[in-house]
């Protein structure tokens, strides 16, 4: 199997959380060293047999690669006692944390709207495009074609990427006031639709129904699932989330079959 197409096959496996073999298997060494005197060491092996099981088209010498990778770039380093093969170092949860989405506990907010306007001459699609992608990146919502919305004032980065991407024409930000609404809708439910709320909270409850049936289930398993839906979810400051949003719920019995914490 060709590198691109072992790319691919993490990325769906994964959720489209995690892009390459040898960032799994950093996750899941970093999983089997969190969770070391917390699960006997038969769960533990079991973790990396699954992880090398989903994988299953690469061959052993491509994971044994990985693996040797792992340990020449320092991010995993041989154990000479206990159970476990290998521990996991700083940067090795560094690069956990830049790679895997985190659930932010704290979400300081001025109580202000944002709004992102702009006008991109016709010829100029390429770079209209990547200034979408972008505005989605830093957790913009989609309102129409040409006008986005955010809780956090984006002027100062969209200003830094224009500058660095040769953005074309004219991008406004403007604030809108802390009671105000776009049309007949209050803000909350014009941000439950722009953000399809509604989506995220029936993955969420799935989550949640699926894994508090389950008594002991792998932390790879519940990882991958959870990561999924994580790294959709704006985490807009929580007055603005829906009532009885269920994220919390469900990073709480994440946490609870990982025994995780932010990583950072």
């Amino acid at each position: 199997m060709r590198k691109k197409d072992i790319g691919k096959k993490v990325l769906q496996i994964s959720g489209g959380v995690i892009g390459t073999v040898f960032d799994l298997f950093l996750y899941q060494t970093f999983l089997a060293f969190t969770l070391a005197g917390k699960r006997s060491p038969y769960q533990i092996d079991t973790g990396f047999d699954q992880a090398g099981q989903l994988l299953g088209e690469i061959n052993h010498a491509t994971i044994a690669n990985s693996l040797y990778t792992l340990v020449r770039k320092g991010l995993i380093k041989p154990r000479k006692h206990g159970s476990l093969t290998y521990a996991i170092t700083e940067e090795g949860k560094k690069r956990i944390s830049e790679t895997i989405p985190t659930y932010k506990t704290t979400r300081p907010w001025n109580g202000y709207l944002y709004l992102v306007s702009y006008d991109i001459p016709r010829k100029s699609n390429t770079k209209r495009n990547i200034l979408r992608t972008y505005l989605k990146k830093i957790g913009c919502g989609k309102l129409q074609d040409s006008l986005w919305m955010s809780p956090y004032n984006p002027e100062g980065i969209i200003e830094e990427f224009v500058d660095t991407y040769a953005i074309p024409g004219t991008i406004l930000v403007s604030k809108l006031g802390k009671d105000g609404a776009i049309g007949q809708e209050n803000r909350k439910t014009l941000i439950a639709k722009v953000y399809d709320y509604k989506t995220l909270s029936k993955r969420y409850d799935d989550f949640i129904q699926e894994y508090s049936r389950q008594k002991h289930p792998l932390p790879l398993d519940v990882s991958l699932a959870y990561f999924a839906i994580l790294k959709d979810d704006p985490q807009l400051p929580f007055p603005l989330e829906p009532d009885d949003f269920p994220a919390r719920n469900a990073s709480a019995l994440f946490n609870r079959h990982t025994n995780l914490h932010p990583v950072s």
